[in-house]
């Protein structure tokens, strides 16, 4: 007879990207010094969360996922009335970070991926397996998004800067 198997639903939340960090300043150079005082210029914030249902021997028959998550990227009060060259640069820097929260975006998905793999191999899952499982897989995707801010320099070795011109001061 065959252990009770998991089936496994994902009910995704909030995946939402949106200008929310507010960097007042008039000039591109202004807008430098006003995100070189944040750790990161950028921000990604990701959350898998579940719930579970288990049968009168205490095995999880069904886990439900609701993944979600938050980019938040900077806004420049200064933008509209900067010269186009600033203008220009602003939005080459605000793509390279787009693409580098992206990363960790993708990171993200990947946990999803791992968790649901993982849970489908699985019968007969207690929860405090459950959630020793879920721990387990959180914690390995929390060192890929670490490892990838280190190897990356928070987006710095991809090209996430700003070059300050006496155009743009």
């Amino acid at each position: 007879m065959a252990g009770t198997k998991v089936k496994v639903k994902i009910a995704w939340g909030r995946k939402e990207k949106k200008s929310s960090i507010r960097i007042a300043a008039n000039t591109l150079g202004g807008a430098l010094k006003e995100l070189q005082k944040r750790d990161e210029w950028g921000d990604f914030r990701g959350d898998i969360d579940y719930t579970y249902k288990a049968d009168v021997n205490d095995h999880v028959t069904e886990v439900t996922l609701t993944p979600s998550y938050t980019i938040q990227m900077p806004e420049w009060s200064g933008y509209r009335q900067a010269p186009k060259a600033c203008q220009k640069e602003w939005d080459r820097m605000w793509r390279k970070l787009d693409e580098h929260e992206d990363g960790h975006r993708l990171i993200h998905e990947q946990a999803l991926t791992t968790i649901q793999k993982t849970l489908d191999q699985k019968s007969d899952l207690s929860p405090d397996h459950l959630d020793s499982e879920m721990a387990r897989i959180m914690q390995a995707a929390q060192a890929k998004q670490d490892s990838f801010d280190a190897s990356t320099g928070h987006g710095s070795k991809q090209g996430v800067s700003l070059s300050i011109t006496q155009e743009c001061p």
